[in-house]
């Protein structure tokens, strides 16, 4: 009987460490991360690096968010340059003479709409239309990211629009391009150029088409639509 129990027990002793060869062997196969192999319930965007995923420009302890903030910043744009994808922007009461490039998925989330204004003095031609290459000026531009989020705060050109004089660049508020995402809670005013209303300027570039976020892509075709 002693002998069986050893028996069994050596077979069991063989049986694990085939099985555990076989796992390891899957391991090393695999061409992506370990982690992959754990079950997820949805895509993940990227692993966090720093240890922080909330980011805050002038953020004040008056603010509620105020307890969520892991790091300041003085503009947006660092801030933004700082955040990784899936991560959180949050801008606190002020106004922000910046124009602001996102270039991946996350969310950036002003104080309000009364509250929180990006508000250029002056302003250059940061993008080119998919459809014409035509150069265009955007105040919040989101280029070739999927779920970009903007909200709670006012987006106002009035004020650098006033020194464009000439139909280009195209002066566009938000300007999603080879992009989606949503603008929810978020106020677009006064993208407007002196010379925008100038009849031999292109049509998608007069006032009557920059109330709302313009989103623009690319299919089999060249392809324009507002948001």
């Amino acid at each position: 009987m002693a002998a069986s129990l050893r028996e069994r027990m050596k077979r069991t002793r063989l049986t694990t460490i085939v099985v555990l060869a076989a796992m390891l062997a899957i391991l090393v196969a695999s061409p992506g991360p370990v982690l992959a192999l754990v079950a997820s319930p949805g895509p993940v965007l990227a692993q966090d690096t720093d240890g922080i995923t909330v980011h805050c420009v002038k953020v004040t302890m008056a603010d509620l968010r105020f307890s969520s903030c892991q790091d300041q910043h003085l503009t947006i744009q660092d801030d933004v340059n700082h955040a990784e994808s899936g991560e959180s922007v949050l801008v606190g009461l002020g106004t922000y003479d910046e124009q602001v490039v996102i270039t991946r998925p996350l969310t950036l989330e002003g104080a309000g709409a009364l509250a929180t204004t990006i508000q250029p003095a002056v302003v250059i031609a940061n993008t080119s239309s998919l459809f014409s290459g035509f150069p265009i000026a955007a105040i919040v531009l989101v280029d070739g990211a999927s779920g970009v989020v903007v909200t709670d705060l006012t987006v106002d050109g009035g004020v650098a629009g006033s020194s464009l004089a000439s139909c280009s660049p195209g002066y566009v508020g938000i300007f999603y391009r080879a992009s989606s995402g949503l603008v929810d809670s978020t106020r677009n005013e006064h993208q407007t150029a002196l010379g925008a209303g100038l009849p031999s300027c292109p049509r998608h570039l007069r006032p009557e088409r920059q109330r709302w976020a313009w989103t623009e892509f690319k299919r089999d075709a060249d392809q324009q639509h507002r948001r």
